[in-house]
């Protein structure tokens, strides 16, 4: 029995492969998609089909950022992270992702722009891409210019992948929020942490814990408001020592970080 299993992951593997490969074959043939209009996009399409809990807390702050700026924001993945996102109400829709699953309620909602955060280039992936080429699709290191007009180059592992969310806020337009960084900007970016804590509530504070340790680290200084500033050290003043240093889905340079504000007082 366990060799029949075996025998089928493998197969199923193989056969996967051998689809990725003939369909990347085809889109190699494929004419480049034409660049998007930045000012024409409304309706916006997030994916994060792998349904990992700390990848989407990240996704969260991208999600309220962009519908604060104005767009329809709405949410492919998981059932987990779809269950952990019900509180959201700054999400249009919340949509559970299916091996193989019908197209139509997706493309009826007529997407403008559709932003895949990973890397990876599966079969299911680019068949969801390509069933619906109608609308623009951002990857991340994707050079497939017939799905992925613009491909965000990002090759920084060591980075958090907070950094990586932010290259989608990087398309210049009047009033975006990485036309240089301001104080408002600042403040947009602790309002949508704290949705973040709203969202997931408990379980994930050490989590969050890492957004407010890098606002506290990177934007500091930037933060002119006074009820911003103390709500920043009040919050990080109230994460637990112990549980954070402790909890092993928190990298070790965000732990690094927090002693040291704390050892030189910035707190």
């Amino acid at each position: 029995m366990q060799f029949l299993k075996s025998f089928n992951r493998n197969k199923n593997k193989f056969f996967r492969e051998i689809k990725k490969k003939t369909l990347l074959s085809f889109l190699r043939t494929q004419r480049s998609r034409s660049s998007f209009e930045l000012s024409k996009v409304r309706n916006i399409l997030l994916l994060r089909l792998d349904d990992k809990i700390g990848d989407m807390v990240v996704t969260t702050g991208t999600a309220y950022l962009l519908a604060k700026q104005g767009y329809r924001v709405s949410v492919l993945t998981g059932p987990v992270c779809g269950q952990m996102l019900k509180n959201c109400d700054y999400l249009d829709h919340i949509i559970q992702y299916k091996n193989r699953m019908s197209l139509d309620a997706l493309n009826a909602q007529n997407f403008d722009v559709i932003i895949d955060f990973d890397d990876v280039l599966d079969y299911e992936r680019l068949s969801l891409a390509w069933r619906m080429k109608h609308s623009h699709h951002i990857g991340f290191n994707k050079n497939i210019p017939a799905l992925y007009n613009p491909s965000i180059s990002y090759l920084d592992a060591e980075k958090h992948i907070t950094e990586r969310r932010k290259r989608v806020l990087y398309f210049k337009r009047k009033n975006s929020l990485s036309v240089d960084i301001d104080p408002e900007k600042v403040s947009m970016l602790i309002q949508a942490t704290d949705q973040m804590a709203v969202a997931f509530g408990e379980g994930y504070e050490n989590l969050i814990a890492c957004h407010w340790i890098n606002i506290q680290h990177r934007h500091y200084s930037d933060i002119k408001d006074e009820i911003d500033r103390a709500h920043v050290r009040e919050v990080l003043n109230h994460i637990s020592l112990v549980s954070f240093l402790c909890d092993t889905r928190v990298r070790l340079s965000f732990k690094k970080k927090y002693l040291k504000l704390r050892m030189t007082r910035a707190l």
